[in-house]
Formats: C-alpha cells, sequence, structure tokens
C-alpha cells in the first residue's frame, strides 16, 4: 500500500523520518511540510517568505523546489515528502 515518506535532512544528513497516510493528497502533505520548515524560522522569515511572489522582501524558504516528483521545502533544515508505492 503507498505510503508518503516525509524526511527531514540538516545539510546531507538524515535526521528524522516519518510516515504519512496515503489517502492525505499532495496538497495536504505540502501544507504540514511548510508547517514544519515555520518550527526552524523566525517570526521575520515567515512573515517575508509568505509575501506575494512579486514583492522585493520576499524570502524563497516556504517555496517548494521546482521537482514535481517530490515536495522539497526549506534550506537547512530541510524537508523532502515523496509518495513511495
Amino acid at each position: 500500500m503507498p505510503t508518503w515518506k516525509l524526511t527531514k535532512y540538516e545539510g546531507a544528513i538524515e535526521t528524522s523520518q516519518w510516515e504519512l497516510p496515503a489517502e492525505l493528497n499532495e496538497a495536504q502533505v505540502e501544507e504540514i511540510v511548510r508547517r514544519l520548515v515555520c518550527c526552524n524560522l523566525t517570526e521575520e522569515e515567515v512573515i517575508n517568505s509568505s509575501l506575494p511572489a512579486d514583492s522585493a522582501k520576499k524570502y524563497v524558504l516556504l517555496d517548494r523546489n521546482e521537482d514535481p516528483t517530490v515536495i522539497h521545502i526549506g534550506k537547512n533544515p530541510f524537508y523532502i515528502a515523496e509518495l513511495v508505492k
């Protein structure tokens, strides 16, 4: 049965891993990953990362990496979620 595998990395080192239910859709998993990333950010970083893309003060700390096969968000630490069959 498929499951979402969520992994936290600090640099190249895997520090934590969780399994999420497969019934979660991609948007729900992406939201979980963003919330985890926020745990490691300052209030200013959260606010600036939430600004519109065209804002001069926009940070990319909560933006998803462009790889469509995984959900990759964060800088260091960063999180990767993928659906494993």
